[in-house]
């Protein structure tokens, strides 16, 4: 039964009131020498590795490009972007997952940097603006020191960019095209999907953070229209929870962000030009949840 809009609204505002209290995040440190985890990249393959500096005076990109062997299928290889580049291909090669990149090429958008992962670059990159914010957007809620509301230019810098890029060094099926995020990665896909439903095919948020200036994210996607672009051909929405994942309101009981999710699912099901998937993955907490959804990324990106 569809969910209806009072009980989603319900649920964004107990959304708004863990959200102060929400402090998991992906660690910026595996717990693994940087330099043993490069050396595991050639589990995939031949890695290219791409530094693209950018004009904004922000923390410079690292691409990273595995791209299956042999002769390419008639309309090309399907493509995955990935973003949170660096951890997600360690994830990749830390399981061993190099069949992955025989399926489809592998994009990794990550940062210039020795860590798996750059909370402050991340921040910025992987949030919208908020209504009223100023080109320096807007303080983290989860640490002042850093500023939100950067998504549409890393969306724009992708399209115009990254896209090319990847065009030009290999035979790709633009109609096959996914884009993955984790965490406030999974944030910008859901931003990515409700502004520009026509520019991937296939959308995988895991863990989003809806609790990031709840209810905002959770509101803006009742606005999503796919219908225009994608009425003929769908596009896909996976999203993706741990069952152990939760936040934690003051003097609350916490709440699970898999329930939370769900709902989210069950309220755009069945919108045109849109098919939606919810996936819960048992045991996973939030961290552990990155690995994980990055290999089931690449297993989705690789399908006909």
């Amino acid at each position: 039964m569809p969910l209806s809009l009072a009980t989603f609204f319900f649920i964004c505002w107990a959304l708004l009131m863990a959200a102060p209290a929400a402090t998991a995040r992906p660690s910026e440190s595996a717990g693994v020498p940087p330099a043993q985890l490069r050396a595991q990249l050639g589990r995939l393959g031949v890695v290219q590795q791409i530094v693209l500096p950018r004009g904004d005076g922000r923390r410079a990109l690292r691409l990273y490009l595995a791209y299956p062997q042999g002769a390419a299928p008639a309309q090309g290889w399907p493509v995955l972007y990935m973003l949170d580049g660096n951890a997600a291909f360690q994830a990749l090669a830390a399981a061993g997952r190099g069949d992955l990149a025989r399926r489809a090429v592998l994009v990794g958008i990550g940062y210039d940097v020795e860590a798996r992962l750059d909370g402050d670059a991340r921040a910025w990159d992987y949030t919208p603006r908020l209504p009223g914010a100023g080109d320096d957007g807007t303080p983290d809620p989860r640490a002042a020191q850093r500023r939100n509301g950067g998504a549409d230019a890393l969306l724009d810098l992708i399209e115009l960019r990254i896209k090319p890029l990847v065009r030009a060094a290999a035979p790709v099926d633009d109609t096959r095209q996914t884009l993955y995020g984790h965490s406030y990665g999974g944030l910008f896909v859901l931003h990515a999907l409700r502004a520009r439903p026509g520019a991937f095919q296939r959308y995988v948020a895991a863990s989003p953070s809806l609790w990031w200036h709840a209810p905002f994210m959770a509101q803006s996607m009742l606005s999503l229209d796919a219908a225009p672009c994608c009425g003929k051909h769908p596009a896909e929405l996976h999203l993706m929870a741990g069952a152990a994942e939760s936040l934690r309101s003051p003097g609350a009981a916490p709440r699970a962000t898999a329930g939370d999710l769900r709902s989210l699912a069950a309220v755009l099901a069945g919108r045109p030009g849109l098919r939606v998937d919810y996936r819960e993955f048992p045991g996973l907490g939030h961290g552990a949840m990155l690995p994980a959804s990055a290999i089931a990324a690449a297993e989705i990106a690789g399908r006909p």
